[in-house]
């Protein structure tokens, strides 16, 4: 008798045992939200609701378990279809959640239905998804499941770098900042650095230069994601991978002028040459400004994406060539110099980059935003008097774009060539 009760209470101890082993959540399904999350659901979306029906004798009910839109527990793709999620009690629903709703605080999820493998069998459970934690920046939950959403220019212009994009930066770009000394010289021809009137850059300056240049990338990168066709001048590459491999060492040098920090002129340097002088304050202004209704905004930094395109292709071996009196030209659109990225590069954001993305507030008028004749005018394959630009050009454009180049023989050159 009593062998027959310890061999009842092993097996009862084994099947507990048993039982136990199974997690009560799987942490798979909730690694996007906190415990302070989930306490904050209603108790038929919390977890422990599957959990604490099997404890009242109802454990079948979730059991037989059927997701039409997976192929596997925690299949990414089922997120970003919505779909009915059936089991022996019932069915559930995909839906976006908001937790704490109207604070800063505020987030969507998805709470996406899903059938976990057990030893009885698939059962029923929820998966708390943060759609942008699964597949990027751009992706929220819309309508019961994580969409795409195309940012405009000015969203782009004016959001917040994420911290770990920040880290990426800083790792994979080299940004130094030199100070200018004037020399004093003698009659006697010898010479020493006057240090007492040394120009460099205060922490503010150096703050504002790295910011707005860690911005263009940034901005540039942004909208790289969403190109149709990669850059023709990239090789394949992404712009901010182009820009990591050509740039070198970015060096900031102050200049005299400048002392006078409302107007900031400095050079910036790329591995010792290819100088960027100029940039001002007003141009590195101009991407602060957070009203979208403003003309303005984001002006300065699309200016500099330009500038700092044009000099760091000629890191990839593309010189200037001299024609028609002047020694700042390139030959012709196809060899991508300088200038002719500067035509690619926005005739690629007129018609290579999704509507939703180009037609924001602040370019209503998109063909003066992507304009580009005064970089077209710096082509020796350009006539200036007959007005015309060699149809190899034009032609090349369309094949490698498949769009043809904007070009308006009517245009005011603003060049003005010498025979």
């Amino acid at each position: 008798m009593k062998r027959g009760i310890i061999v009842v209470f092993v097996l009862a101890l084994f099947l507990l045992v048993g039982c136990v082993q199974e997690p009560l959540i799987d942490s798979q399904s909730i690694e996007d939200v906190t415990e302070e999350d989930l306490e904050q659901l209603p108790s038929d979306l919390q977890p422990q609701e599957v959990e604490k029906t099997a404890l009242t004798g109802q454990a079948n009910k979730w059991y037989d378990c059927q997701d039409p839109d997976s192929i596997s527990t925690f299949d990414k793709n089922s997120l970003l279809t919505k779909s009915i999620t059936t089991y022996n009690g019932g069915s559930k629903t995909d839906r976006c959640y908001t937790w704490y709703k109207g604070t800063l605080k505020e987030k969507t999820r998805l709470i996406e239905g899903i059938c976990r493998q057990t030893n009885a069998g698939p059962k029923f459970n929820y998966w708390y998804a943060d759609c942008n934690q699964k597949f990027g920046e751009d992706y929220k939950c819309v309508e019961d499941a994580c969409v795409k959403e195309i940012p405009t220019f000015d969203f782009i212009l004016v959001e917040e770098i994420p911290q770990e994009w920040i880290v990426k930066f800083n790792d994979d770009f080299k940004i130094k900042f030199s100070a200018y000394v004037p020399i004093i010289e003698y009659p006697d021809g010898t010479w020493e650095w006057d240090e007492d009137n040394k120009v460099s850059f205060n922490t503010e300056e150096k703050n504002l230069l790295k910011e707005a240049f860690m911005k263009a990338v940034y901005s540039m990168s942004r909208v790289d994601s969403y190109f149709t066709k990669p850059l023709p001048w990239t090789n394949g590459q992404s712009y901010y991978d182009w820009l990591k491999d050509s740039a070198g060492t970015i060096t900031f040098s102050a200049d005299i002028n400048s002392l006078d920090n409302s107007n900031l002129i400095n050079k910036v340097s790329f591995n010792g040459y290819n100088i960027i002088s100029n940039i001002n304050q007003g141009m590195l202004n101009t991407w602060k400004n957070q009203d979208l209704n403003s003309p303005d905004l984001g002006q300065g930094i699309i200016n500099l994406i330009q500038i700092i395109t044009h000099e760091v292709r000629h890191n990839n071996g593309v010189s200037h060539a001299s024609c028609k009196g002047g020694n700042n030209m390139d030959d012709n659109l196809e060899i991508m110099g300088g200038h002719g990225v500067n035509v690619m590069l926005p005739h690629w954001m007129k018609y290579l980059l999704p509507e939703e993305m180009v037609q924001s507030a602040y370019d209503g008028n998109i063909d003066l935003m992507f304009q580009y004749f005064n970089f077209l005018d710096r082509m020796c394959s350009l006539d200036p008097v007959a007005k015309t630009i060699k149809q190899e050009d034009l032609s090349w454009v369309e094949e490698v774009s498949g769009f043809p180049l904007d070009f308006d023989p009517d245009i005011l050159w603003t060049i003005e060539f010498t025979n």
